[in-house]
């Protein structure tokens, strides 16, 4: 056979193996990289010669080689060094073989030490993962379990206190007249917190399924007002504005409802002050829009991020002392966006915050 002039003119090591793994001729690299005579590589297995040579004890691809087909790229380090093996099939015997010298010394160790910090890095990295995946399993283990088992009690607590309500339990002293209503009011604060940890339960466990129907959002804004009057109380009037004749839309009587006493409930603990809540609804462009208003404290622009997230909230000096979990902004959006809609923000610290619904209106 007649080798081109450039076979031995190659930098890198290059022979021609049969399908046994011996070498059949060798280029003057490889005489170099092997400081064998080319003599003694003829006829030599090429896996002992890169093995006595270059300390190459095993050859990423097994010998002896057969007719693949494909090529091969495969590394190698060796007493410091780097090299590239890449395998070519050839027509007339089992291939050619390439060795060459990619690197050493000084550069080949810091080449080791980044891969060995990308490595640990990765490791860490995927612990952390499963970490935080266990963590948040927990959290919605412990969602599913708490509203489960707080409902019967709240149930029978706010049984007994609709009977002192009603006189079923006899006349009321002046002292138990005065404490009843607060019981009252503290029930529906537990009874909405308990539905939203059962709602982000069945919303992290893929659960919750809207129940839709045609509906005016103006009889959804006022149930859901009545439901929180008592919990606004006199600090807090809930004012309602309606700028349409009608706002037809699709979507769960309930889950709406969540979604408007959650922004409520949001403006009237963020209005430690006391001050009106402001809804506002109206249809323009093919979209539904219900604004609730405060005039609380307000929410810096780099905090509204965290608004919306899981447990979520915001700290700070005038937030500390307001209780809350951080579900129920978190599960109005994941609602909305569950109709089809958001949830929109705007708010000027110490000025007030407004939150806004917005819903596609139901077609003809």
């Amino acid at each position: 056979m007649d080798w081109h002039p450039a076979f031995d003119a190659v930098a890198d090591g290059v022979c021609l193996l049969d399908s046994d793994g011996r070498i059949q001729r060798a280029n003057d690299g490889l005489v170099r990289l092997t400081g064998m005579a080319a003599e003694s590589l003829a006829g030599s297995q090429i896996g002992a010669v890169l093995a006595s040579s270059l300390g190459i004890l095993d050859l990423p691809f097994l010998l002896p080689i057969g007719a693949s087909g494909f090529r091969k790229v495969s590394m190698a380090y060796a007493h410091g060094r780097r090299y590239t093996l890449t395998f070519e099939p050839a027509r007339d015997s089992a291939g050619v073989l390439v060795v060459g010298n990619g690197g050493d010394g000084e550069k080949l160790d810091e080449a080791w030490q980044l891969a060995e910090r990308r490595e640990t890095e990765a490791v860490e990295l995927r612990s952390t993962a499963r970490r935080m995946h266990e963590l948040e399993r927990m959290k919605s283990d412990f969602l599913n379990l708490a509203s489960h088992e707080l409902r019967g009690p709240l149930a029978v607590l706010r049984g007994y206190v609709s009977m002192f309500e009603d006189g079923s339990l006899g006349d009321l002293t002046d002292s138990m007249e005065a404490v009843v209503p607060v019981m009252t009011t503290k029930l529906r604060e537990m009874n909405l917190l308990i539905s939203q940890m059962l709602e982000t339960a069945r919303l992290e466990d893929s659960r919750l399924v809207l129940s839709r129907e045609r509906l005016d959002l103006r009889d959804v804004l006022a149930g859901a007002r009545e439901k929180m009057q008592p919990i606004a109380g006199e600090r807090h009037p809930i004012s309602t504005e309606e700028g349409a004749p009608a706002v037809p839309v699709v979507g769960d009587r309930n889950r709406l409802t969540m979604i408007l006493t959650n922004l409520m409930d949001n403006a009237i603990k963020y209005s430690p002050d006391g001050g009106e809540v402001a809804c506002r609804i109206l249809a323009r462009g093919g979209r539904a829009i219900l604004s609730v208003s405060d005039r609380g404290i307000g929410i810096r622009s780099d905090d509204l991020g965290r608004l919306f997230t899981r447990f979520g909230r915001v700290v700070n000096a005038d937030t500390s002392h307001i209780p809350g979990t951080g579900l129920g902004l978190y599960l109005a959006r994941e609602l909305a966006r569950m109709h089809g809609g958001d949830i929109e923000v705007e708010s000027v610290p110490k000025v007030g915050s407004t939150f806004r619904l917005v819903l596609p209106l139901a077609t003809a």
